[in-house]
């Protein structure tokens, strides 16, 4: 576990009796996050520094590139923190740089299944003309994209 997992995951309050924390949390979550995890998710991605006009960050929030919280956290494979964020309401196709959805960042099959369950659209397009599956198959994601490809051929 990095660091950045670890005072992510160590730290974060469960959500039992909290009254910020709604049903959609406990319905995604295990646990039953709560608002303060969220704000420890978006104050870990405000410390990265690609989003300096954003202040205070919001779960759609968008960078100088048009990427939200949620494209980054999928770049991090923390599938606990895209499970919080999607809870939250974060907008599981919206488009970032290249035009590339949260599932165009993602390294974990974990994170993808998660992201298919909120309505992914693996058939989106990036201003290349690639899907996420054909991305990640040509930057060297062979295990996701097969992984994709497995759980989407209904499409």
């Amino acid at each position: 576990m990095g660091a950045r997992q670890r005072a992510l995951g160590s730290d974060r309050a469960s959500g039992a009796g909290d009254p910020e924390c709604d049903q959609r949390h406990t319905e995604i979550l295990p646990d039953s996050m709560c608002a303060a995890m969220i704000d420890e998710i978006l104050k870990e991605c405000e410390s990265t520094g690609l989003f300096l006009d954003e202040a205070p960050l919001r779960v759609d929030s968008t960078n100088i590139f048009g990427d939200t919280p949620l494209h980054l956290v999928c770049r991090w494979g923390d599938a606990e923190a895209v499970a919080a964020l999607l809870a939250a309401g974060a907008t599981v196709n919206s488009r970032g740089d290249k035009g590339q959805t949260p599932l165009f960042c993602t390294e974990s099959t974990q994170v993808v299944d998660l992201l298919l369950a909120a309505g992914a659209d693996p058939t989106i397009k990036d201003e290349f003309g690639e899907t996420a599956e054909s991305f990640l198959r040509s930057v060297g994601q062979r295990k996701v994209a097969d992984h994709i490809g497995t759980r989407t051929k209904k499409y």
